[in-house]
C-alpha cells in the first residue's frame, strides 16, 4: 500500500511538473520600433510599418515620422489590424494621417502623426502610407504597448 502511495504521489507531481515545461507566456515588448517596409518612398510609392505581434490586451500607440527630402507630397496614412500578419483590414477610415502638409522643423521637413489604440484585440497593426506626388520621404515609426492590468 505504501509502494501505492508513493508511486501515486511521484506521478502526480511529474504530471504536474510536465504541464510547465515549454509554457511560457508570450510578452510585447513595451516599446520599440517598427518594421518598415518601403521606407524611402519616391513619387507614387506605398510604405508599410508593421508592429510586432502584440500580445495581451492594452493600449498601444503607433507614432509614425514622415521626413520630406525633395518634391511636393500628397497621400495619406491608414491604419490596418491582422491576427495572422497576411489578411489584413482597415481599423478606421477616419483616423488618418494626411502627408500633404509637413512642417519643417529644425531645418527639416516632417510630419509625424500617432495611431492610437485603446485596447489590443488584434495580434499585428500596420500603417500604410499611400504617397503621391513628386516627392521623395523617409519614413521610421516606433510604438508603445501598455498592458491591461485589469486595474481600471
Amino acid at each position: 500500500m505504501k509502494k501505492f502511495l508513493f508511486l501515486s504521489f511521484l506521478l502526480t507531481i511529474s504530471l504536474i511538473s510536465c504541464n510547465y515545461i515549454g509554457v511560457k507566456a508570450q510578452t510585447t515588448q513595451p516599446s520599440g520600433s517598427l518594421t518598415i517596409t518601403g521606407a524611402t518612398l519616391s513619387n507614387t510609392d506605398t510604405a508599410y510599418a508593421t508592429s510586432p505581434a502584440i500580445y495581451g490586451k492594452g493600449s498601444l500607440a503607433m507614432t509614425i515620422t514622415v521626413t520630406k527630402t525633395s518634391g511636393t507630397a500628397t497621400g495619406s496614412a491608414f491604419l490596418f489590424v491582422s491576427n495572422d500578419g497576411v489578411n489584413w483590414e482597415q481599423w478606421s477610415a477616419s483616423d488618418s494621417m494626411d502627408l500633404a502638409t509637413p512642417i519643417l522643423y529644425d531645418g527639416v521637413t516632417q510630419k509625424t502623426y500617432t495611431f492610437k489604440i485603446p485596447i489590443t484585440y488584434w495580434l499585428y497593426y500596420e500603417a500604410r502610407l499611400i504617397q503621391g506626388g513628386t516627392v521623395v520621404n523617409v519614413v521610421s515609426g516606433d510604438y508603445k504597448f501598455a498592458k491591461d492590468n485589469g486595474y481600471r
